[in-house]
């Protein structure tokens, strides 16, 4: 477990002050928190400046950059004008982000309002308060052309956004807020589409909360409470689906909703942690096989205790492996490390106070493999300063200058050094892709972006892999992957049923 870090008030600010005052590329690894305020007046019900600060995973400060807080001139305004960023001072479900599938872009959410006193940038419709989603690259750079002027009502929140990636200034984003189901969103245009349509079985508010892909699938969490239609976590359509209103949102199957057991989640990381399991929903076949969730918890009668859960897919449904206990979780992210046989899940999650007080990041370490009981335990590794909050958290982007020229490849054979062909190999972590190797037993995954941490996994079922896989950290160069292949000896037990 990391060193805990804490930062004090009154020296915090002059690290924010001096880390933003040098343009840098994020570092490999760190971890970027959206932050709502500049700390020079309490948080309000009002539009409030926003910002992303990096992290080392130890909690050290490297730098802050602060998103556009006023609106443009209308007069001079183009489809490459970047728009105010802003959030609800006291709106703790906004703030939510992710990173972009190709590890390229952290991805948030806001409002073009001048931050200051005055109207609840929430009173407001889309129309007349735009809904933004911006961008911010491994340099720093920042894109805010994203505007959604359709769709949000009075009162409606946006919350988070996701993309797959590609060329800045020409993303598209999968949107979610409060009732307004998944909408997509483009930079440089003025308006937003539908993605979903109902809650399966039947129609429902869909007050969801965040969104996010993992192993190919566009997932979210949810605080849907129609008796008909509950959700808590679900798929949207198949894979990465069409913008064409008709995409239904379905409930993962074993996780609680509203009508079975009280559970209020918010930010959610999936992992492939047994090669052998796949998950399969609304027709699309994805890897990841668990489930972390934050529980915000309630303190109402009846109080529910706020934790992390985990939850394991054990081939036809998903049941709880464990929780650990975390006040008031919000966001969250991860990543996954592996050591021969053993995976290890790093998660990085904010928690918000009851009363007044600072949010925090806590770092926490899983050990206990695909359906172990989950064994973390939550160091704190930042704080707010006065009169800011913590939102959400995602891992930093990376830095891309040479991705088209580093490869990872590698060959499959068996002890004897036979080649094996038709082996699925699966490349993992800030980049996801599927290949399978020739009949020669050779594989390539091409254009690997330098600075990445990747895992590859070998995977066929009329063979067992040494080893099962190999993860490399801080890719630099072109690097070798090899497998060697046996039979799997007779009377093997699955690992479910350990």
């Amino acid at each position: 477990m990391k060193k805990t870090a804490t930062i004090f008030a009154l020296t915090a600010f002059a690290l924010f002050a001096s880390a933003s005052v040098h343009a840098q590329n994020f570092g490999a690894g760190n971890i970027v928190v959206y932050r709502v305020g500049d700390g020079t007046s309490a948080l309000a019900n009002t539009a409030t400046s926003v910002f992303l600060d990096e992290y080392t995973q130890s909690g050290t400060l490297v730098r802050s950059i602060p998103l556009p807080s006023a609106t443009p001139d209308p007069a001079t305004i183009t489809p490459t004008t970047n728009r105010a960023l802003t959030a609800d001072g006291t709106g703790n479900f906004e703030g939510q982000i992710t990173r972009s599938v190709d590890g390229r872009f952290v991805t948030l959410t806001g409002y073009n309002r001048t931050a200051g006193p005055g109207r609840d940038s929430t009173a407001d419709t889309a129309g007349t308060t735009n809904r933004i989603v911006g961008t911010v690259d491994a340099a720093g750079n920042i894109n805010t052309t994203a505007v959604i002027d359709n769709a949000f009502g009075t009162n409606q929140s946006i919350r988070s956004a996701v993309t797959t990636g590609g060329t800045a200034g020409n993303l598209s984003f999968y949107v979610v807020g409060s009732n307004n189901g998944v909408r997509l969103a483009t930079q440089g245009t003025m308006t937003s589409l539908l993605a979903s349509t109902v809650v399966t079985p039947t129609t429902a508010p869909q007050n969801i909360r965040v969104i996010n892909i993992f192993g190919g699938q566009l997932f979210v969490s949810a605080a849907s409470t129609a008796a008909t239609a509950p959700l808590r976590a679900g798929a949207v359509g198949s894979g990465i689906p069409p913008a064409d209103g008709t995409q239904p949102i379905t409930n993962l199957p074993g996780i609680p909703d509203a009508n079975n057991q009280p559970f209020a989640p918010v930010g959610f990381f999936f992992a492939d942690l047994d090669p052998s399991v796949n998950f399969t929903i609304n027709g699309f076949t994805t890897p990841v096989d668990t489930l972390y969730i934050t529980d915000e918890g309630r303190v109402a009668a009846p109080t529910i205790p706020a934790a992390i859960l985990k939850f394991t897919f054990n081939g036809t449904t998903f049941v709880q492996t464990g929780s650990v206990a975390l006040p008031r979780a919000r966001g969250l992210t991860g990543f996954v490390t592996n050591s021969g046989s053993v995976s290890t899940v790093t998660l990085f999650a904010v928690n918000v106070p009851v009363a007044a007080g600072a949010s925090a990041v806590q770092m926490l370490t899983d050990t206990s493999d695909y359906n172990g009981t989950f064994n973390g335990t939550p160091t704190q590794i930042a704080s707010s300063p006065t009169n800011t909050a913590f939102r959400g958290v995602a891992l930093a982007p990376l830095v891309n200058p040479t991705a088209d020229e580093v490869l990872i490849e590698g060959r499959v054979t068996n002890a004897r050094g036979v080649p094996i062909g038709g082996v699925t190999l699966r490349l993992s972590g800030s980049r996801q892709a599927v290949t399978r190797t020739n009949d020669d037993g050779f594989y390539r995954f091409e254009g690997v972006e330098v600075g990445g941490l990747y895992t590859v996994t070998a995977v066929s079922r009329g063979f067992s892999f040494s080893p099962r896989t190999l993860t490399f950290g801080d890719v630099q160069t072109n690097t070798v992957a090899d497998f060697t292949a046996t039979p799997p000896s007779k009377g093997r037990r699955s690992r479910f049923s350990r």
